[in-house]
């Protein structure tokens, strides 16, 4: 029987996980979703997609910029470094987005807001440690509005190559 009558993802799901990771999984959180499971692994999210060949995506915690859940939609969105926008509905999100916010912010190594004159939001540099295998990944993310020209994309590479050197 179940822990409070909540089962977990059955062999046939694991095994699929299993198969999309190359690995067996080691599961820290199981919820269910519209189109399936929501997995919360040490090193990544792994939810069921039922557009994507093999039923399945997954995201690093490193490449999370940000995200949060929204009890009223009950949907966990998410946006990652390169910008681009996520969600899954979690009607039953147990622990989910607290291990969520908690795995995010493990993969942080440093975070550094860059002020750019003119803008509201400027850019932010990141480290990030891939909770998987310990690589680091070195990112720029601008700010709503904060242009992308070739003099502050050098100006923003600079910084982030000085940090780099600081923490890498």
């Amino acid at each position: 029987m179940a822990l409070f009558g909540t089962a977990g993802p059955d062999s046939q799901t694991l095994a699929a996980v299993a198969r999309l990771i190359e690995q067996k999984p080691r599961v820290l959180v199981a919820v269910p979703t519209e189109d399936g499971w929501c997995l919360g692994l040490p090193d990544r999210l792994v939810w069921s997609d039922p557009i994507v060949p093999g039923g399945w995506r997954q995201l690093g915690w490193h490449e999370i910029e940000r995200g949060q859940y929204n009890a009223e939609t009950g949907t966990l969105r998410w946006t990652t470094v390169e910008g681009r926008a996520g969600s899954v509905r979690l009607p039953k999100p147990g622990n989910l987005p607290g291990l969520f916010r908690d795995r995010v912010n493990a993969s942080i190594v440093v975070r550094q807001q860059v002020e750019v004159e003119g803008t509201l939001n400027g850019a932010q540099l990141s480290g990030r440690r891939n909770l998987g295998d310990n690589s680091l990944t070195w990112h720029i993310s601008r700010g709503k509005g904060t242009p992308n020209t070739p003099e502050l994309t050098a100006e923003l590479e600079g910084k982030l190559a000085d940090l780099r050197r600081e923490f890498g």
